[in-house]
């Protein structure tokens, strides 16, 4: 609607002060051309905003009714039961002086971020910001991330193309949303079992930053974490154990055909034998060439640095993320965690 009356009035003005003046019609036709792309833009940018915080305002509502569901429920608060490699990270990360001291449970962890994405082959420049939920029973995140594509350089300054990105998960769903100035749509993706499959890795990957949700707890829709043993230990002759395979299954997802599929994913995580501290995760996730619709599962690997204590937790503030394609690891996340603000 205010882009409608914009153009009427850009057009009334334009009929009115050209009539006898041809000459500043170029001139006047321009402005009224940038006046309307400015307010498109300012317009898809706030319907952008709009989205994105409806999307977090449901998550933390699913972080309200799941907490206020579980108060004094019979919750697993110690690490007994968790492969070796597992309980050392935690006892380290959350100060337990065993693992059958009880710990306290976070609900929800919000961060920023800065780093580096690759995109068709070049480095970019981006801010994030993410809120999770530290529930396993009712796992979800909504991660906001703006970036700028650089065209070209003039006079010493680089023209850039600004880039919103949103990748999701809350009440089972993912979804994954690019577009350019908020407006132009990149990629648009909603629900299906391999997006879930794939935003529900993302969420126990990086579990490792909110590390309460390590413990499986009861609960939540029918969503539930257990842990089994690595071969990983066995074939290196490993007998302390620095490896531990968490398995979650996510909330059903209703495929194309109508059916019913259970969402469900596995991801090795991989421990230091100097600090006890996770350091990198492993896992078959879903992948798609940009542009293409066909998927794939490919190893992906991320890898987690530079531990440091947040409101009484250690976490990694450094992180890392690619695929294995060819016998190498591409990276394409590069990212500091600048700021935690966990809630307990």
């Amino acid at each position: 609607n205010v882009l409608m009356a914009s153009s009427r009035l850009m057009h009334s003005f334009l009929e009115v002060n050209t009539a006898n003046n041809p000459m500043s019609s170029l001139v006047l036709m321009s402005a009224a051309t940038a006046s309307v792309l400015a307010i498109l833009i300012a317009s898809s940018r706030k319907r952008w905003h709009d989205e994105t915080e409806a999307d977090m305002t449901a998550l933390r509502d699913e972080i309200r009714t799941s907490s206020s569901s579980t108060e004094g429920g019979n919750k697993n608060t110690n690490l007994e039961g968790l492969p070796r490699s597992i309980q050392r990270h935690l006892q380290r990360s959350l100060g337990a002086a065993s693992p059958q001291d009880p710990v306290k449970r976070a609900k929800m962890l919000s961060i920023k971020q800065r780093g580096r994405f690759l995109l068709n082959g070049k480095w970019i420049d981006f801010s994030a910001r993410q809120i999770f939920s530290a529930s396993n029973a009712n796992p979800g995140f909504v991660w906001e991330a703006n970036m700028r594509l650089p065209l070209l350089t003039i006079f010493g300054r680089s023209l850039t193309l600004p880039i919103n990105v949103r990748d999701a998960y809350v009440n089972g769903h993912g979804t994954m949303v690019g577009k350019l100035f908020g407006a132009l749509t990149i990629v648009d993706m909603k629900d299906t079992p391999e997006l879930n499959k794939g935003e529900l890795s993302r969420w126990l990957g990086e579990c490792i930053v909110f590390p309460t949700a390590l413990i499986p707890e009861d609960g939540g829709n029918g969503q539930k974490l257990r842990w089994k043993e690595s071969n990983y230990d066995n074939n290196n002759n490993n007998n302390e154990g620095t490896t531990g395979i968490a398995v979650l299954v996510g909330a059903p997802c209703r495929t194309s055909d109508g059916k019913e599929r259970e969402v469900e994913t596995e991801i090795e995580f991989r421990c230091s034998t100097e600090t006890g501290l996770i350091h990198s995760i492993y896992a078959m996730r879903p992948y798609a060439e940009p542009g293409q619709q066909d998927v794939i599962m490919l190893p992906w690997e991320g890898h987690f640095n530079d531990y440091q204590l947040r409101q009484g937790t250690l976490v990694p503030t450094s992180m890392e993320v690619g695929w294995w394609k060819d016998g190498e690891l591409e990276l394409y996340f590069k990212g500091k965690n600048i700021d935690f603000e966990f809630v307990f």
